[in-house]
């Protein structure tokens, strides 16, 4: 086994890095059969699935988070959207007191939303916290503008959790307000790792133009590496292309369908005697 495993090497220029499971069987010194597919997967590990509450949804993507406070159900538009997009964990904020709509009468100056966004120092207790953001990479949070700013239960949020190894991006939604203050506030509260530039949506906002701008982000500069399955008599075996010429060509083949090479001792040697494509 050790001389084929030699012998794909020489082949098509790999290093293997990890082997996968492998069943009893007994391997066959006569002839060996080797199927190979490429698939392509992301370099940045998947984190692992803690806890969830009632409020918090589990998908595919387990290194993002989108988070939201939606007390009109605007935010909570826009924060769906981008869950179906991304495919990411989702957990929604909110008060322990919930907010009433007198609460958010603006033009009421002692309305609950009003005192509070008058007051920096207030910290709205939040119902049903996330137990811990520790096994995400990345944070959307999702929030009103209220009077210019974030909600002040965002900055309860916010000084509840550790985000200085985190990339936070912010969005929002407003009848006209923009973005940029409640961003800095966000960065003069917290110590964040990396903080990318937010977005302010209309409450008529579609899809499209949240995939757009999630299209737009950063994020998705992050580049994709092809792994090799390796399959020898039931063992399987995980490989990265090398950087040659002939790891490049297989790569092509096998975009097109696996790769099967059959080898027979000779002389006490496993030989290459068919190498097709299948």
């Amino acid at each position: 086994m050790k001389k084929l495993i030699l012998l794909l090497i020489s082949i098509v220029g790999l290093c293997f890095v990890s082997c996968g499971s492998s069943s009893s069987g007994t391997d066959s010194s006569a002839s060996d059969s080797l199927q190979s597919s490429a698939k392509e997967t992301q370099t940045k590990s998947s984190a692992s699935e803690g806890d969830s509450s009632k409020q918090e949804s589990r998908s595919t993507d387990k290194s993002t988070l989108v988070i939201y406070f939606s007390r009109t159900g605007n935010t909570e538009k826009i924060a769906k959207y981008l869950i179906e997009l991304t495919g990411a964990d989702s957990y929604v904020i909110e008060a322990a007191e919930p907010y009433t709509d007198d609460d958010i009468h603006y033009q009421d100056d002692n309305c609950r939303a009003n005192k509070e966004q008058n007051d920096k120092s207030v910290r709205p207790k939040i119902a049903d916290p996330i137990k811990s953001i520790d096994s995400y990479d990345t944070i959307f949070l999702g929030y009103p503008i209220w009077w210019g700013e974030e909600p002040r239960i965002i900055d309860t949020f916010l000084e509840s959790y550790d985000f200085s190894d985190k990339t936070v991006i912010a969005f929002c939604t407003s009848g006209s307000s923009g973005i940029a203050t409640s961003e800095k506030n966000i960065a003069d509260l917290v110590k964040i790792g990396k903080q990318l530039e937010g977005k302010r949506f209309a409450a008529d906002a579609s899809k499209d133009e949240v995939k757009e701008w999630f299209e737009s982000l950063p994020l998705n500069d992050e580049k994709s590496e092809s792994k090799l399955l390796v399959s020898v008599n039931g063992k399987e075996l995980t490989a990265s292309f090398a950087d040659s010429t002939a790891a490049k060509e297989l790569a092509e083949k096998l975009k097109e369908a696996p790769v099967t090479v059959k080898l027979e001792e000779y002389g006490g040697f496993e030989k290459d005697k068919d190498f097709i494509v299948k």
